[in-house]
């Protein structure tokens, strides 16, 4: 009876090897599946998008440097003209002309004020001015017209001296949380972290997020450093936080050891973390079939004559057929980033060994509970 059974567990596993191979265990999934799931430049509804990698779209890649903030943002400066609102300070000064227009005295400066709830500041003989939403010019003008006919031409000057409504807050792994006062001129997000002291950590280990009104976005300290167009402007009630988190990558598939890596060097390519991952396994490797999965922005798929989304990062997998010594160049050129998954599909053939070495294992099986049957 056990031969029997040994005999239709034979056909049925036969069948299954026949039928699909996609029984049989895997470490991913397979270079047809990906192909035949990802899209092509007219297909929008696809969930990815496959590029193969020569030499020519990798240069192509290096020159196109990420922009986050600013295809976010912009990089247009604070308006120049600054207005008062509540919690700003402000220092009013008074002159009153003498006999021949001569100034009677020196500057008489009102103790310093801070704009309340009720937008108001106080001066003496003019009662109470509502200041807010004002320039200090325009303020100025409307104390004068205020005081006049109570003092011989008067003269004011507004100084704001601390402006709340006109800064921005650096907070997280920074050397002094703090809110920094902007300037009329306009002040880089560098400028305003060197203020709180910049960064407590190297650059390649801190994110930055720029959260302004309901915004937000996050991009690498290194990144902003190599690529001055991501040095926007700071506007007034930005937020930056800056935190620890090292840039890593995850190799995995039919390589000798499937590991976590983190990226101390920030020029790492593909041949470098395929290598320390102790590189393609000559048993299992399909070296055609080497895949780069990433999320990358609209500019970059437009790089590729693929559709994308406009402020939406979408994903796409990038392969490279390492099988030929220039797939070799292509991996040494091409740059890795921060949370990419490298995948090595498993060779067809080993679909066949693995069958096989099912099949062995049932068989021995077999004869081990019909030796125990007979005895």
């Amino acid at each position: 009876m056990v031969q029997r059974f040994a005999a239709l567990t034979f056909l049925v596993l036969n069948s299954l090897m026949v039928a699909s191979c996609g029984f049989l265990p895997a470490d991913g999934p397979r270079p047809i599946i990906v192909a035949s799931q990802g899209s092509d430049a007219t297909d929008e509804n696809a969930p990815y998008r496959v590029v193969r990698l020569n030499q020519e779209n990798v240069q192509s890649l290096k020159e196109l440097p990420e922009a986050r903030l600013f295809s976010r943002f912009g990089n247009k400066a604070k308006s120049p003209t600054a207005r008062i609102h509540v919690g700003d300070v402000v220092t009013i000064s008074l002159w009153e002309a003498g006999s021949g227009s001569v100034p009677s005295s020196l500057p008489n400066a009102l103790p310093p004020q801070m704009i309340g709830k009720d937008g108001l500041v106080r001066v003496p003989f003019a009662d109470h001015i509502d200041a807010t939403n004002l320039t200090t010019d325009e303020l100025a003008d409307k104390i004068q017209r205020a005081l006049r006919g109570k003092f011989i031409d008067p003269q004011v000057i507004i100084t704001a001296q601390q402006t709340a409504t006109q800064s921005a807050t650096v907070i997280g792994d920074v050397v002094a949380s703090a809110r920094i006062p902007l300037n009329d001129k306009g002040d880089r997000l560098l400028e305003v972290l060197a203020q709180a002291g910049g960064a407590k950590l190297p650059a390649h280990e801190v994110l930055v997020r720029l959260v302004r009104n309901s915004v937000s976005e996050t991009v690498r300290l290194r990144d902003i450093l190599e690529n001055p167009a991501e040095n926007i402007y700071i506007h007034p009630g930005d937020t930056l936080y800056l935190m620890k988190s090292a840039p890593s990558a995850t190799v995995m598939g039919a390589v000798r050891g499937t590991t976590y890596l983190e990226l101390e060097d920030p020029t790492a390519t593909l041949s470098d973390l395929v290598a320390k991952a102790g590189g393609l396994s000559n048993t299992q490797a399909d070296p055609s079939s080497v895949y780069v999965f990433r999320y990358e922005q609209a500019s970059i798929l437009q790089k590729f004559d693929l559709k994308g989304q406009a402020n939406k990062n979408s994903p796409i997998i990038y392969r490279v057929d390492m099988g030929t010594p220039a797939g070799y160049f292509v991996a040494k050129s091409f740059p890795i980033k921060d949370k990419d998954l490298i995948y090595v599909a498993t060779a067809t053939g080993t679909d066949v060994s693995n069958f096989f070495n099912i099949l062995r294992s049932g068989t021995a099986a077999f004869k081990g509970a019909d030796t125990v049957i007979q005895q």
